[in-house]
């Protein structure tokens, strides 16, 4: 199995991650569209890590089993995610819905976050780890009918 292992220390590292991951993703042999969903993915995973958790790593890999597809696995050892439900949806970021927020420039950051990673990717998987930390696990299928070539 090929993977590529990155660690995340500084901002400048999501987009070495999205640079990454899109070259990985194009040797499987994923093509237009699902490219730049894969590197938005790796880059907001990459984003989050040196923003909640100052540092972590980020590994891409190319996986066969149950299909042909890329697995981005984010891990760091910072505070968790209070509610994993909630922060995949459109919207929520640190621990709050933002589109509850008053004033004419509530949110901060693009808002992407792990909604959209939702959104892009065919699964997403989000664990506390026991002794800290999170572990986020998103995978892109690509003989899967929404990968959008």
């Amino acid at each position: 199995m090929k993977e590529s292992l990155m660690k995340i220390r500084v901002d400048a590292d999501s987009t070495w991650a999205g640079h990454e991951s899109m070259r990985f993703a194009k040797e499987a042999g994923f093509k237009d569209k699902a490219l730049w969903e894969i590197a938005i993915t790796a880059s907001e995973l990459a984003s989050n890590i040196v923003k909640f958790a100052v540092r972590g790593t980020l590994t891409i890999r190319e996986i066969f089993v149950p299909r042909h597809g890329i697995e981005i696995e984010a891990e760091d050892d910072g505070p968790g995610i209070d509610d994993p439900r909630a922060a995949t949806k459109d919207g929520y970021s640190e621990g709050r819905d933002l589109s509850l927020e008053e004033g004419p420039y509530p949110r901060r950051g693009l808002g992407a976050g792990l909604g959209a990673v939702n959104r892009l990717m065919n699964e997403l998987s989000i664990e506390n780890k026991t002794d800290g930390g999170a572990k986020i696990t998103a995978r892109k299928w690509l003989t899967d009918n929404h990968n959008h070539e």
